[in-house]
């Protein structure tokens, strides 16, 4: 993913290419006095981030460090860009998985409506609105299947495809409501 992470004392931009934007803010922020706050995560790769690192090239300070210049700032805000809509996630907190869910919508800037699932049967139990500088240590997925292996991988136990399961709720309640 390309991440865009911002120094909070002097606003300088870092645009770089992490699999886990979270993981990469908490490496930078250990080597810094600074606060540093992930402000957008977007899909991407190194081909990507170099694309980026170029069209910017005027505002570099230094290496992957840019000013806070209009231009990027309207890029990172990014209205058409839903790059984390639709998304499948596994939340960490002291690096175990707190939350599984889905990222439904962006309902303001940085702002996320997500669906989590519960844990035993995978149904959907609430919905959240998110800030993403709270998912800096989020992992996301481009498929349910892909984050129940994941899963599996990370805890030795399968897990089952929220999305189907989901899927299945949704139709259980429509023929419910036509009775």
């Amino acid at each position: 993913m390309i991440y865009f992470i911002k120094n909070v004392v002097n606003g300088q931009i870092k645009i770089g290419f992490a699999d886990s934007p979270n993981k990469r803010l908490a490496d930078l922020q250990t080597g810094s006095t600074d606060k540093l706050i992930l402000i957008r995560a977007i899909d991407g790769d190194k081909i990507t981030e170099a694309a980026l690192h170029e069209r910017f090239a005027v505002h570099r300070l230094q290496g992957e460090w840019f000013t806070p210049a209009d231009e990027i700032l309207q890029f990172i805000k990014g209205k058409g860009d839903k790059s984390l809509e639709g998304k499948f996630f596994h939340s960490f907190k002291n690096g175990e998985i707190e939350w599984q869910g889905y990222v439904v919508a962006e309902q303001a800037d940085g702002y996320y409506l997500v669906q989590l699932f519960e844990w035993v049967l995978g149904e959907p139990s609430i919905q959240k609105v998110v800030h993403i500088g709270a998912m800096g240590d989020w992992e996301f997925y481009s498929s349910d299947d892909e984050m129940n292996d994941a899963y599996s991988r990370r805890t030795g136990r399968s897990g089952k495809s929220p999305l189907k399961v989901f899927a299945e709720a949704q139709e259980k309640i429509k023929r419910e409501s036509k009775l």
